[in-house]
């Protein structure tokens, strides 16, 4: 039996979502794009809705509200001890200088619940975040904002 094919326009066809197809759904929808996501799973999540749950980031207000005072250029100076000479500098310092608001405060303007923060081998101060409910604390709410 052949299945009837819906004809929907759209800008934007995102195939997977998991965490990253999640995040380009809602940034594209943001701005204004229709967007379609294509997943095999029968909910959206991905393996990140199974995950612990964490994210490295740097001069979080979680972090300001423990009394840690971290900066872009001590997370870089650590990245690179642990990493050792493979480390991609470049990039290691994209990631650090946007964690912040292009990972922390995004989240939690989309619903995440940040609960705590632990020390991580490698790091001179605490700065993995974890939100509330693991992977379900993260996910749920950027589907829900996707959605």
């Amino acid at each position: 039996m052949r299945a009837k094919l819906k004809q929907v326009a759209t800008d934007l066809v995102i195939v997977g979502g998991g965490g990253a197809g999640i995040a380009a759904a809602i940034e594209a929808r943001d701005r204004g794009a229709r967007v379609v996501m294509v997943e095999q799973a029968p909910q959206l999540g991905g393996t990140a809705m199974l995950s612990g749950g964490g994210c490295l980031a740097v001069g979080t207000p979680l972090q300001r509200a423990r009394g840690i005072e971290d900066s872009v250029e001590l997370a870089l100076d650590d990245w690179v001890r642990w990493g050792g000479p493979g480390v991609d500098r470049e990039w290691a310092r994209f990631y650090i200088e946007h964690s912040l608001h292009e990972l922390y405060l995004w989240a939690e303007r989309h619903g995440v619940v940040w609960q705590d923060l632990l020390p991580q081998e490698g790091n001179s101060v605490a700065r993995w975040h974890r939100h509330k409910d693991g992977g379900l604390g993260l996910m749920t709410p950027l589907v829900a904002a996707a959605e």
